[in-house]
């Protein structure tokens, strides 16, 4: 029988009203879980269903605490799962209308709920309409059915769960570990062929020495890693893999036994060899990543023991450019007389000859290593000894000298760990890295000196803050950072490319060195854009939250070890600090005067006020150092410059100009011009704010026609042919100069001879005997150079705004008519 009580508080976070058997019955065949059920099953169901509603940021129960048992079935609205972890919570995702929520509990699989529950605590978020069952008559449930019907409810359940996880796990698998580098397009499918399995307290997952067929991924639970009747290790993170050697060895058989917990059920996706070898049949560009994978695998397993001293970035990086050797009998992976490199046995017969006094002959130990002091720099010449391949064929890791040195490159704190290996103490005098160690610092000095807006920094202060660095190393294809992820730490590229991508609109690669995410250094902030190593990128991170605990008794231990010649690491956080504040004004000031001056632009003006706001939400700022180039004639061309701060020069076909704060500067990217046609450096410290014409384009697609103010008259009345900024600046040199002191934004520059520019000054021809100032005499003339001239738009320019895309001319009509026939 249902219920007919009915509460008259409305404030009460559950609202029961009068219910009739049909509105029950309607709701539980609406559900997909639900409705599987015998039509006895839906009836009983029903009978138990009372309707409650839930506020928006209320809690329904905590997967921490895990005692409230209750079944809900969503009616309208929105919930949020999160995954309990440590001592805080992990998003899952949202379920929507005719999703069960609290099922692995309620149906007795879990003893406990597996997901935290709340009601999303937004604006715009909605009351959470829903039907329950509560704990009371959920301990009569399960025996409402027969068994049949029970274990079919449980699995419909488990499987509902299956689909509200998908899309964490995918998430999960991007962010790291063994599938990090594979497309998202390729785990998207592989998830769909995971199964999700829960495993209850004590039982065993994969057993030791058993055929390896599947991969395991944690999603929530711990379990326990026992080899040799002996507990190894726990694991309970979620999205740790257990296991992933079965996938990419032939054969492999289990090192060791992988047991459920006995403090709870373990909930684990598991991935079958068999399925992901034919999901790599369907992305077959995936096959290379997977040998190259396989490759580093390989040098990793059988590196990571004799080098466990050393860091585990630069350890990656060294077997990045390791080379594994695949040989057959009878043939020698080094020879006497031949240049020695350090050889390591991964699997197979290698048989080791040595020439002495007599020939001696054994066979190498499985991991046993060669040639040491050759990788190490500490030996330059040949070998004397022979390594051959057996009847059996091997497999070697073979690692040069050449591989270890560019690792060091980025990881020069590491050369102390290697010598120790070979018994030194010191570097010796002659080792060929010696006074390499600092170079490093070089690349992180400018980057720094870009992220701060400074040119105070030198590369001795930055030494200083090597213990609140922190270096990883990301393979080709793997996430560095999912935009909108919380994140406190500038990202510091210095060797390798990425793509830089935001919600799908904007995306483009940049090349080492670069700098990304400076603004989280203000305050606690999240990933701007999603970064995508495109190759083997090394990512140099400064946090905010370890420079602002420089001070804590911990990190003053770690910094007693900084060498004495650098400031000391407390007094560089403070330093630091300083420059962030400076920063953080310098910056919201230059967000100020770029929201309130972009419409009086002269490039710009023609937007409406929506496109430029969103032009201006997304600013993208970008510092450049005196004498670094900006862009070089012929390089393909994405952004649109905005210089807000400083000087630039511009070069091409040997004549000069300049560019001064204001100007727009490279729009022509919007007219389809694929490359651009002069190189421009900056002469100064320059602040630059990029606009990619995919942003443009986007907010021109948003609003077709209403974007642009045009006035058809004055573009009608202007055929001449449309050029960029920096082509003006240069064309119009020897025939224009600006008003000086007297036009409405024109002023004498600073330097000898220039003028500075503003979006929007005014320039003025050269009449036939006209004087080129009150002095008379012609500053060209004098100095025997080209006169840097403004460079805006000038008339005639406003078509500068216009692009190459079908829709956005169809909006213009005449006026961008004008800008096709130029």
């Amino acid at each position: 029988m249902l219920s007919d009580l009915s509460s008259s508080d409305e404030d009460a976070p559950q609202i029961k009203v009068p219910l009739s058997k049909d509105e029950a019955l309607a709701a539980v065949q609406r559900s997909k879980v639900l409705k599987g059920l015998s039509i006895h099953g839906q009836v009983r169901v029903a009978a138990l269903l009372r309707r409650c509603s839930y506020q928006p940021g209320e809690r329904l129960w905590s997967g921490q605490e895990g005692d409230e048992k209750r079944l809900v079935l969503i009616e309208s609205g929105e919930a949020e799962l999160w995954l309990p972890e440590g001592d805080g919570e992990r998003f899952v995702g949202t379920c929507g209308p005719r999703k069960v929520l609290g099922g692995l509990f309620a149906v007795g699989s879990a003893s406990r709920q597996i997901f935290s529950v709340r009601v999303p605590d937004l604006e715009e978020a909605k009351v959470l309409h829903a039907w329950e069952i509560d704990s009371r008559d959920l301990e009569q449930f399960e025996s409402l059915f027969n068994a049949s019907d029970l274990t079919a409810f449980r699995r419909r359940v488990l499987q509902d769960v299956r689909i509200q996880v998908i899309p964490y796990l995918q998430r999960q698998l991007a962010c790291g570990g063994v599938f990090s580098r594979y497309s998202t397009l390729f785990i998207g499918q592989l998830v769909k062929d995971m199964d999700l399995r829960l495993f209850e307290p004590g039982q065993v997952i994969f057993k030791e020495k058993s055929l390896g067929r599947s991969l395991g991924i944690l999603v929530s639970g711990s379990v326990d890693v026992i080899a040799n009747g002996r507990k190894v290790f726990s694991k309970s993170n979620s999205g740790q893999e257990i296991g992933e050697a079965a996938l990419f060895e032939t054969g492999y058989r289990r090192h060791a036994t992988t047991r459920c917990s006995q403090h709870g059920e373990t909930l684990m996706f598991l991935a079958t060899r068999d399925a992901f070898y034919a999901c790599l049949a369907k992305f077959p560009e995936e096959k290379i990543k997977l040998a190259e994978q396989v490759r580093h695998r390989i040098a990793m397993t059988v590196m990571k023991e004799p080098f466990s001293m050393c860091d585990s970035a630069f350890l990656h990086l060294v077997c990045t450019e390791c080379e594994v050797v695949q040989l057959a009998w009878p043939k020698a992976a080094i020879v006497p007389g031949q240049e020695e490199v350090m050889h390591l046995c991964y699997a197979g017969d290698l048989v080791v000859e040595t020439e002495s006094e007599q020939v001696t002959s054994r066979f190498a130990k499985k991991w046993e290593m060669f040639g040491l002091k050759a990788a190490l720099g500490l030996h330059s010449g040949p070998a004397d000894y022979k390594l051959m391949a057996g009847r059996q064929g091997c497999t070697l890791v073979r690692v040069t000298w050449k591989a270890v040195e560019q690792a060091l490159m980025f990881f020069p704190d590491q050369l102390p760990q290697l010598l120790e290996l070979a018994g030194l103490k010191e570097v010796p005098p002659n080792h060929p890295f010696k006074g390499k160690e600092t170079l490093v610092w070089d690349i992180i000095q400018p980057l720094l000196c870009r992220v701060f807006c400074t040119l105070e920094i030198d590369a001795e202060f930055c030494a200083s803050l090597a213990q609140n660095f922190q270096a990883a190393v990301y393979d080709a294809g793997c996430l560095i950072a999912p935009e909108g992820v919380a994140n406190d730490a500038v990202l510091l590229l210095i060797s390798g490319e990425v793509t830089w991508s935001r919600q799908g609109i904007v995306t483009f690669d940049a090349l080492a060195p670069d700098y990304f995410d400076e603004f989280c250094l203000f305050a606690e902030r999240h990933h701007a854009a999603s970064l995508t190593a495109k190759s083997t990128a090394v990512i140099w991170r400064l946090h905010r939250s370890k420079l602002s605990h420089a001070d804590t008794p911990g990190s003053r231990a770690a910094h007693a070890q900084t060498r004495a010649q650098h400031v000391p690491s407390t007094e560089a956080c403070r330093r630091v600090e300083q420059m962030t504040e400076e920063m953080q004004e310098l910056t919201q000031e230059i967000h100020g005067k770029l929201r309130s001056n972009m419409r009086n632009m002269k490039t710009w003006r023609r937007f409406n006020s929506e496109v430029l706001g969103l032009l201006s939400d997304n600013i993208f700022l970008r510092t450049f150092l005196p004498g670094q180039c900006i862009f070089s004639d012929g390089d393909t061309g994405e952004f649109i410059f905005i210089l807000m701060r400083g000087r630039v020069e511009v070069q091409s076909q040997g004549k000069t100009s300049f560019l001064e704060e204001g100007v727009t500067f490279g729009e022509m990217v919007l007219f389809g011009q694929t490359h651009r046609s002069a190189t421009i450096t900056a002469c100064c410290l320059c602040i630059i704010n990029a606009v990619h014409k995919d942003l443009v384009s986007h907010a021109l697609r948003a609003q077709p026609r209403k974007a642009f103010l045009v006035d058809h008259k004055k573009a009608k009345s202007q055929p001449s042919r449309v050029r960029g900024t920096e082509d003006k600046a240069l064309r119009r040199t020897p025939k224009f100069f600006l008003a000086g002191g007297t036009g409405r934004s024109g002023r004498l520059g600073s330097h000898p001879g220039a003028v500075t520019a503003f979006d929007g000054a005014t320039a003025v021809p050269e009449a036939p005997g006209a004087k080129l100032s009150a002095g008379g005499a012609d500053p060209t003339a004098a100095a025997g150079r080209n006169t840097p001239l403004q460079s805006a738009q000038g008339d005639g320019n406003e078509a500068a705004c216009c692009l190459p895309t079908a829709d956005a001319q169809t909006c213009l009509g005449g006026f961008c008519q004008h800008a096709r026939r130029a």
